[in-house]
């Protein structure tokens, strides 16, 4: 009985592994594909914000940034208002 309880385990066990390198190589083939269809469209989005002078771009469905002007980045100033220091250490 004990060793029927081990060797079901056992086959979890694997199960579980297999099924969790079977995720992940669906997830990397994923991002294989994806990644340059999501390449063309952030240039896509860029391209349009800079030809229009827009300095933000946000999807309103995360609230995330898609593309936003780096010469608008104002962290290294609101870092010295802190008094925290921007090096790293």
């Amino acid at each position: 009985n004990r060793l029927k309880e081990e060797n079901i385990r056992d086959k979890q066990q694997k199960f579980e592994d297999t099924q969790r390198i079977f995720q992940q190589e669906v997830m990397e083939k994923q991002q294989k594909v994806f990644a340059p269809i999501k390449d063309k469209f952030d240039k896509a989005v860029k391209d349009v914000a800079k030809e229009m002078g827009i300095s933000y771009v946000f999807d309103s469905s995360t609230g995330t940034f898609i593309y936003y002007d780096e010469a608008d980045d104002i962290s290294a100033q609101i870092k010295k208002k802190l008094g925290i220091s921007s090096s790293k250490q």
